[in-house]
């Protein structure tokens, strides 16, 4: 089989009318004479002349939203089709249901159900008889439907949708598959297997189906030559459009747009307040380095003050402290009792002698470069 073609499109009776080409006068006959699987017209005409009622009946599965809006889909699109002439709906088993849809898990139960006739995809079997017409239906369609190959990567929800369009419109009396037409749903390959809409050729097929001219019981010749004569009627011509061009549609986005620029906005306001946070914290930080920095300052300076009163007071004490100790600013400093103001600094290899009773800042000879220093 060729590569699997998916299409979208809005379903939409098309306009047609004229004599039918012999092409789709064939196409007629091979669809509605024939059954699946055979190709030799071997029935005539049968159609529903009542209304069809489907009662759906999940076995031992369940059925997803999807189903149902695809099922109520199909039945819409039918009923469309069909102008009036019967009516498609949904029933209960209580209101006397025509037609029995079987939603089956594996080919097992399918092939059960249709008494081992089926046991892959889905099914319609159809009982009637001239010149009452189709009386009832029972179609199986197996939910787990998957087949490997080349219809494998499929989406298993859309092959289901078709296989529910294919059967229940076969179900109305056109039972045989045919390699033509492609896009149709009575296409015999799986081309189309995931297209869940009824084709232009497909409307034509199931109006001249319900056509008046056309009669349960009548065999193919019959059908071919009132076929061949028969002018099928084109809609008629509808009246004008409105004279006014609409405004502009709304735009779905609009709100979620709008709700984006104002997170935007406000996104955009409290990175500012971050920031200005950020530097206020990065000048309280400096500033607390700074008054750190001033502490260990004025705690070196009470030291050496107090340090020189003890020793004027009493010149045995030790005017600074014992040996070494260290400054933050200067690094590793030694004195003592006998030596001070001198200081001797293991950063400058040298010594230095305090200026007593200087202090912010505190003066400093270095002997080594033979300057004056300032110490915070």
């Amino acid at each position: 089989m060729k590569k699997i073609v998916i299409l979208i499109l809005l379903f939409a009776t098309p306009v047609f009318g004229g004599k039918l080409s012999q092409d789709e006068i064939d196409y007629f006959v091979a669809i509605a004479t024939n059954d699946e699987y055979s190709k030799k017209n071997l029935r005539p005409i049968l159609r529903w002349e009542r209304d069809i009622r489907i009662q759906v009946k999940p076995i031992n599965c369940e059925l997803k939203q999807a189903d149902w809006d695809n099922l109520n889909q199909v039945i819409a699109d039918i009923n469309q089709i069909l102008e009036g002439k019967i009516k498609l709906s949904i029933v209960t088993q209580k209101e006397k249901p025509n037609v029995r849809l079987h939603f089956v898990k594996g080919a097992a139960e399918l092939s059960r159900i249709s008494q081992g006739r089926f046991n892959a995809g889905g099914f319609a079997l159809v009982a009637g008889s001239p010149p009452v017409g189709l009386a009832e239906a029972n179609i199986g369609i197996d939910i787990t439907y998957a087949p490997a190959g080349v219809y494998e990567g499929m989406d298993v929800q859309k092959l289901r949708n078709h296989l529910v369009r294919e059967e229940l419109v076969q179900s109305l009396g056109l039972l045989a598959d045919s390699h033509k037409y492609k896009d149709s749903m009575f296409y015999e390959d799986w081309e189309n297997a995931e297209q869940n809409h009824f084709s232009p050729i497909d409307v034509k097929m199931i109006k001249l189906l319900y056509n008046p001219a056309l009669k349960v019981g009548m065999w193919h010749h019959k059908v071919r030559l009132i076929l061949k004569d028969l002018e099928i009627e084109s809609e008629p011509v509808p009246a004008p459009p409105p004279s006014f061009v609409p405004v502009n549609p709304p735009d779905p986005s609009k709100a979620l747009k709008e709700e984006i620029t104002a997170l935007k906005a406000l996104l955009e306001s409290k990175t500012a307040e971050l920031d200005q946070a950020n530097r206020q914290l990065d000048e309280k930080e400096t500033l607390i380095q700074d008054l750190k920095n001033k502490e260990k300052s004025y705690v070196f300076h009470i030291t050496t003050l107090e340090t020189a009163l003890e020793s004027k007071e009493n010149p045995q004490t030790t005017p600074y402290t014992s040996e070494w100790f260290y400054d933050p600013n200067k690094g590793w400093l030694w004195t003592n009792k006998d030596t001070f103001p001198y200081f001797y600094s293991s950063e400058l290899n040298g010594w230095l002698m305090y200026k007593e009773g200087t202090s912010a800042p505190r003066l400093f000879y270095n002997y080594t470069d033979e300057t004056w220093e300032e110490w915070q």
